[in-house]
Formats: structure tokens, sequence, C-alpha cells
């Protein structure tokens, strides 16, 4: 998403992110290096180089925090649009909800390939949310069930541990290109 906005000129990119580069997830963020991996740099910090190496003229805002921090909210209230890419339905929640809040619409994709002992299984969503139109929750992406599944019946803060399913940066790269077309 950061670097077809970039390439598109968009005036300004706010990109939200609390973790670090590591090893397992090179593959899918687009201008990391092993260097970036090694001085466990914020995946902010590579997007403003990689926003800077595309078009200079485009301001790059970093956002080190997660949602839902103060630091977050409010930066997300100075949006035109949110495009969300995010692990966690919790995560999509808290976004779905500040988004609706303040009015903002709202892209969310989201990519899952997941194997089995059978079958290798691809899905994909790019869902268009437009406050005062159908939500996540309307159309059953998200609900009770799903957000207990996804901690285990834990509160938050207690996430079970990701399975580490395969991600791959050329079928995120279809998602992405599906969420700019979105926005424009």
């Amino acid at each position: 998403i950061v670097q077809q906005a970039a390439h598109l000129g968009i005036g300004e990119i706010i990109g939200i992110d609390a973790d670090s580069v590591e090893e397992e997830n090179r593959h899918r963020l687009i201008g990391s290096s092993r260097f970036d991996v090694y001085l466990r740099r914020k995946k902010t910090k590579v997007m403003k180089r990689l926003v800077n190496s595309i078009n200079r003229n485009v301001k790059f805002t970093p956002v080190p925090d997660a949602v839902p921090a103060q630091t977050t909210i409010d930066q997300i209230k100075r949006a035109d649009i949110v495009i969300g890419c995010v692990d966690t339905l919790h995560t999509r929640s808290d976004i779905q909800e500040i988004s609706q809040r303040y009015l903002i619409p709202y892209i969310d994709i989201g990519l899952l390939i997941t194997l089995d002992q059978d079958a290798q299984f691809i899905g994909g969503n790019v869902l268009s949310l437009i406050p005062g139109r159908f939500c996540m929750w309307c159309i059953g992406f998200l609900s009770d069930r799903k957000l207990a599944e996804e901690t285990g019946g834990r509160p938050r803060s207690y996430f079970q541990g990701a399975s580490k399913q395969a991600q791959v940066v050329s079928f995120n790269g279809l998602l992405a290109s599906a969420a700019m077309n979105e926005m424009l």
C-alpha cells in the first residue's frame, strides 16, 4: 500500500505500525533488508525510506505505535481515508470503529494462505467500508465468536502466538492494487 501510494503521489501517507522488521516478515515487507532485521528497525522507518526513494514530494508521517493507542487515533482522525493491512480481527474491529466514529472511509485488506495435509487454501479480501453503510459486523466478517477464537477465550492482551502461516508479497501486491483502485 505504501509503495503504491507513493508512486501515485498521495500528498501525505501516515504509516502506523508498532512492529520492528524481523526475518520472518521480510518476504512481505517491500523495501526491507537484512540490515533492517539486524538493527531491529521499526517498520515505519523502512516505510519512510521507501516513500522517500520513490517520491520526495510525498510526505510520510511515521507512527511507531499500535492501534488503539491515542497517538494512532489522533493520526487516523487526520486522514481522508484509512487503508488497513493488519493481522488480527481485533485490530480490524478497532480501526473500523475509529473510522466510523470520525466518518472516514476504511478499506481493509487481508490475505491468508493456509496449508494442511491435503490442500493449500489461499483467501483474501478487500472490503470498502463507508461510514453509514454496511460494516464488518453486518456482513459477518467480524463476530463475537471469531474474536473469542482469535484470542483463545483470553482477554485481548493475551493473544495466542501467531501460527506463522505463509503470506507472500505477490499475493499481497494483488490485494494492495485492488485496494488502491478502490481508493481512487
